[in-house]
This record gives C-alpha cells, sequence and structure tokens, in this order.
C-alpha cells in the first residue's frame, strides 16, 4: 500500500525596515537558527555559514528528486520586493514566483524575505504571508561607522495566522554581524550558470547534477549554539 508522508507546512515570514535598519541582519540570524538545526538553506545572499545560491529555475517542484532535495529547508530572499514588486504584478516572474512560493510551503519550506515597506509587495505576497516582523538595529542615531549594538523585533501574525505579538532584543556579537556579505547579492532568477561564488567559499555537492552548487564558506567566525537566535 502506498504510504504518504506528512510533511510540516511552512511559514512565509516578511522582515520590513527601512534603510540599514537591520533586514538583513534579522533574515540571516533566523538562517542561522536553521542551519544550527540541520536545515539546508537556499538564498540569494552569500553567508558566513554553508548555503545553497537560490535560483529558481533550477527549484522545479515537479520534479521528484529536487523536491526530496529541498523539502523541509529554508529560504531567505534579500530585497524581497525588488522581485514581487507591487507595480509589476502582472509580470510572468512574479507570478511563477507567487505559484513556487505558496506550493513550497506544502513542503515544509520556511520563506522569509525582506522589504522597506509592506505595500510595496504584489497583493499576492502582502495577503499571503504568516507573520510580519520589524526589525530595528540600536542605538538608531549612531554614526555609520559605529555598529550596532542591539536588535530589536517587532513580531505579529500576518493574513494567513491567529493573534500573534511578540517583543524581542538581542545582544549582538561581532560574531552576528559577520554572517553576510552585502557585496555578493545575486539574481535568484538568472541563470545558475551565472553565478561566481565569493572568494570564501567552496564547492560541495549540489542538490542535483545540473543544479547549483552548495557553497560552505572556509571558517571565519563561529557562534556558538547559546547564541543562536530565537524560533517564535
Amino acid at each position: 500500500m502506498h504510504q504518504h508522508r506528512h510533511t510540516r507546512e511552512g511559514t512565509s515570514t516578511i522582515i520590513r525596515a527601512p534603510q540599514r535598519g537591520g533586514k538583513t541582519l534579522t533574515m540571516s540570524l533566523f538562517a542561522l537558527s536553521h542551519h544550527q538545526k540541520g536545515r539546508r538553506i537556499f538564498t540569494n545572499l552569500a553567508y558566513s555559514f554553508p548555503y545553497t545560491p537560490l535560483y529558481f529555475k533550477e527549484l522545479d517542484l515537479n520534479d521528484t528528486e529536487v523536491v526530496e532535495s529541498i523539502r523541509g529547508s529554508a529560504v531567505t530572499l534579500d530585497e524581497f520586493w525588488m522581485i514581487m514588486d507591487s507595480r509589476a504584478s502582472a509580470t510572468s516572474d512574479s507570478r511563477k514566483l507567487s505559484r513556487w512560493l505558496y506550493q513550497s510551503k506544502k513542503m515544509g519550506i520556511d520563506f522569509y524575505g525582506t522589504t522597506h515597506e509592506v505595500h510595496m509587495l504584489d497583493r499576492r505576497s502582502r495577503e499571503n504571508y504568516d507573520y510580519l516582523i520589524d526589525a530595528q538595529v540600536l542605538p538608531r542615531n549612531r554614526p555609520e561607522d559605529q555598529p550596532p549594538s542591539a536588535l530589536y523585533l517587532q513580531i505579529q501574525n500576518g493574513p494567513l495566522q491567529r493573534q500573534f505579538s511578540r517583543r524581542v532584543t538581542i545582544e549582538l556579537t561581532p560574531a552576528m554581524l559577520s554572517l553576510y556579505d552585502t557585496e555578493n547579492v545575486f539574481d535568484p532568477l538568472a541563470e545558475p550558470e551565472d553565478y561566481t561564488p565569493p572568494r570564501h567559499s567552496v564547492a560541495k555537492n549540489g542538490y542535483k547534477k545540473s543544479a547549483p552548487y552548495e557553497y560552505v564558506p572556509r571558517p571565519r567566525t563561529t557562534i556558538p549554539e547559546d547564541e543562536a537566535p530565537f524560533d517564535f
């Protein structure tokens, strides 16, 4: 008899903040938490821990081999609004990505995307997410060359969840501030062969022979388990 696999439904989280407000840092902390739990990370950023470059054209959810290898993973997409722009909701890429995000939740994939404002996202995105996180690095009025000392997060439910609210302050360490490289952001809608890995990374087998490789950064900084961010 054929047995059906039960998979926990994934979540979709929007992270909102102004420029230099802590959006990418917040997303990177969640990515680190998932990585430390053994989950694979797909992203358009270059992290200081193992990650797989995110190319939606290679993540065919109709391909059984791909589905089994990405099931239960986490996807982080910096500047999500640039792809799901409210002014371009009728484009082919926007519609395809919306369908992918809806389908991926059934495979236990948790998605995180950053934006300056929710209204900048197309209607499909702003009406179909589970959680909204407002991020703010502290102190607010610090010199540009001064790193933040803390990250304040206000977490609330989105349209798909029951009422929920939580406020958290995370004391930041130098290791946390070195989780990602802002100069290595690539286009998740591009062809995989167009991606050049950052110098500090080495290739590891990917999830499919024809698909992108997973990049394992050479050790630079490590974060103890007790410094990993929370789950909500």
